[in-house]
């Protein structure tokens, strides 16, 4: 815009130029014509004295003004032309000087709109995107926490559910020692053998029952099972016995004595 401007204003300077030569060249022409009536006015004085010099001088004059007549009309027509070229010339330089300051402006445009394209996010989105980043962070942090309470939680329930187990068979083995208690007197007496393969077994009541362990409580108390468990009967009957005695009998026989198979024993314990 500026070089625009300076432009202008020299063109104006040459257009103010001609303008002062086309001045001062008329100030030059009034003062040859007002030369030029002086001397015409000395012509008529002397024509009153010799006319025929005077009209001989006249003429010469006439042609001589003639000649100066042209040659004024001639600078003016080349200076005209002149000041239409620079005139053209100017506007020409102008038009292009617009054209380019345009096609500079349009430049600068798309570079600053591809820059604001590509420039990265402003802070409010980097902000918003911390935040959102924080959101999840804390959400996720809620999830680890909650799932160490469940595990923890899990972990207690199983605590819980193993020492309702052991409650549970610590309450069956009452059950059993007091069921035994009450059947003790009227259970028969047992006797202990071993096989020739050397498996522990007991006989009592016509019924025979293999060894199953040794109570981790009461290392004197024994729990034999029907050998009849593994058969096709699946006998569920448990004793306990404890110094060759029966302490507790556990469900009932689902089949006749084992003894009038006529089972022979060996060693007796």
């Amino acid at each position: 815009m500026q070089e625009q401007i300076a432009l202008l204003q020299q063109s104006l300077q040459l257009v103010q130029q001609q303008n002062q030569r086309l001045l001062h060249h008329r100030e030059e022409q009034d003062q040859a014509e007002q030369q030029l009536h002086v001397e015409e006015q000395e012509h008529q004085e002397q024509q009153q004295d010799d006319p025929q010099a005077n009209n001989n001088e006249a003429q010469e004059n006439n042609i001589e003004q003639h000649q100066n007549n042209d040659d004024q009309d001639m600078d003016e027509q080349n200076n005209n032309e002149d000041n239409n070229q620079q005139t053209n010339s100017n506007q020409e330089n102008n038009n292009n000087q617009q054209h380019d300051n345009n096609q500079q402006n349009n430049n600068q445009q798309n570079n600053n709109q591809q820059n604001n394209n590509n420039e990265p996010p402003s802070n409010n989105e980097h902000q918003q995107n911390n935040n959102e980043h924080q959101q999840n962070n804390n959400e996720q942090h809620q999830n680890n926490n909650q799932q160490q309470d469940n595990n923890q939680q899990q972990e207690d329930n199983n605590e819980r559910q193993e020492d309702n187990n052991e409650q549970q068979e610590n309450n069956n083995e009452q059950q059993e020692n007091n069921d035994g208690q009450q059947q003790q007197m009227e259970q028969p007496q047992v006797q202990i053998f071993r096989t020739q393969r050397g498996q522990e077994k007991v006989e009592c009541g016509g019924y025979y029952f293999d060894f199953q362990k040794t109570s981790t409580r009461d290392p004197e108390k024994r729990f034999y099972h029907c050998e009849n468990r593994r058969s096709a009967g699946d006998c569920k009957v448990r004793i306990h016995v404890r110094h060759g005695r029966l302490v507790m009998q556990c469900n009932d026989h689902n089949h006749p004595p084992n003894g009038h198979r006529g089972m022979a024993l060996e060693v007796s314990v």
